[in-house]
């Protein structure tokens, strides 16, 4: 497979991150990927077995070889280190307080003096790897990356059991964002993943569970919270009332108890601290590039939510009207990708698996256009030439904006249902659409 044999190689070769050989190695793969699911979708795709051991390979070569971009397995780690063998709390000490230890030899120095951001159920999975491998470099680097890729297969899994489509086991399991960015750099964001797919199956027939699961994730990663919205909606409209509060209350309280157990506020406060963050690949980057403007630079982390919460709820309206919650979960996280404050590429994995599965097509075009986009605004260096720095820093949040505007019309062809019109769904990866019988686990090959 030419898009794989890519990735891999923009692992493996020792290009710069930045360099030009590793971003044509991406193109190459984003093409590769665009043509082998365009010809699947006709029926032309290569033998299903060839596509899941291309998968496996390049899966475990990216686990294999040491992250190229990202070292924040190593930032897991020492807080892991912290709890294990320091006997302390990565909420209230630093790794740099901590110069000696092994692990946090290898985080980012720029890092060392930041707290943890992350949730107390992902802390004490950190703390288990490092206590379980002794703090030992290597083993500890494997266990993290391999947390990942198995967070993956399990994603494929779930898919290939609801929809057997190989253009949606091709979608996630071959993108360059998962294997070059989430496997190889070990980041926690599959295993949420993981947890909000794996909710959105349950949602269906044990709210309870789905709610448990999303709580579960809150607690590794806070932000995947937000799919409380979508859970919510669903509920209450496909189950009633108290069926939504109770999951509601699930939802929200195993993360509310993971963090009174984790130390309170103290807990939440580096997370607070870091608020008003962003990233390069965020909408709210233009805000400092175009110089502070007042109050939206002075209250960035506010303003983003507000921006969030608004995209989140009309989505989320349109979305808990389909007969699977699956969009109505990822539709609160996508509005976060769109308009959060500090948005990175492997952040994408979200909402990947949620786009393949997609009965409009305007939801894998959203989120592939988003992947082509970080990883292009991933692949420049702030060093370059000014005027080439400012159209891709303009790039991004125009590109944003564009993605935002198609999103709200996500909801627009849903409000002739409520006058009793006829809707046309186009499947978007999935070749032949389910029957009504087979909604919720269809099993017929398309």
């Amino acid at each position: 497979m030419v898009g794989a044999g890519a990735s891999v190689a923009s692992v493996v070769m020792p290009f710069s991150p930045t360099a030009t050989a590793t971003t044509a190695l991406l193109v190459i793969a984003l093409g590769a990927l665009g043509v082998l699911i365009g010809s699947a979708r006709r029926g032309n795709g290569p033998p299903t077995r060839a596509v899941v051991v291309t998968i496996g390979v390049a899966l475990l070569v990216a686990v294999c070889i040491a992250p190229r971009r990202s070292y924040d397995l190593w930032a897991y780690a020492s807080y892991g280190s912290i709890v294990a063998r320091h006997d302390a709390s990565p909420y209230s000490h630093r790794p740099a307080e901590y110069p000696g230890d092994p692990l946090v030899q290898r985080m980012s120095p720029g890092w060392r003096n930041t707290r943890s951001v992350y949730g107390p159920a992902f802390t004490a999975l950190s703390a288990g790897i490092v206590s379980v491998t002794g703090g030992r470099p290597l083993p500890t680097r494997l266990a993290f990356q391999g947390m990942s890729a198995l967070s993956v297969i399990g994603m494929l899994a779930m898919l290939w059991r609801r929809v057997r489509s190989l253009p949606v086991l091709a979608l996630v399991g071959l993108h360059p964002l998962v294997i070059v960015y989430l496997v190889n750099g070990g980041h926690n964001d599959a295993l949420v993943a993981l947890l909000l797919f794996g909710a959105a199956g349950a949602i269906a027939r044990r709210p309870i569970i789905g709610a448990l699961l999303i709580g579960i994730a809150a607690s590794v990663k806070l932000t995947a919270l937000l799919s409380v919205l979508g859970l919510v909606w669903w509920v209450w409209r496909h189950h009633g009332r108290h069926p939504a509060i109770a999951a509601a209350g699930v939802a929200v309280g195993v993360p509310v108890t993971a963090y009174v157990m984790g130390g309170g506020p103290r807990a939440l406060a580096p997370l607070l601290a870091g608020s008003g963050r962003t990233s390069r690949a965020a909408v709210w980057g233009v805000v400092h590039f175009l110089g502070d403007p007042g109050i939206i630079a002075n209250h960035l982390g506010i303003t983003a939510a507000i921006a969030t919460l608004a995209l989140a709820l009309p989505l989320v309206i349109a979305a808990a009207r389909e007969d699977s919650p699956h969009a109505a979960i990822a539709a609160p996280v996508l509005a976060y990708l769109l308009v959060g404050a500090f948005v990175l590429p492997w952040y994408l994995i979200w909402v990947l698996p949620f786009a393949a599965l997609a009965s409009k097509e305007q939801w894998a075009r959203v989120l592939l256009t988003m992947s082509v986009l970080v990883i292009a605004v991933y692949q420049y260096t702030p060093r370059g030439p000014r005027v080439l720095t400012w159209l891709l820093h303009a790039a991004v949040p125009a590109t944003q904006m564009v993605a935002v505007a198609g999103a709200i019309m996500l909801a627009a062809p849903t409000r002739k249902c409520v006058r009793g019109e006829a809707v046309i769904r186009v499947p978007a990866l999935v070749t032949t659409p389910p029957p009504a019988h087979e909604a919720i686990r269809p099993t017929r090959r398309p």
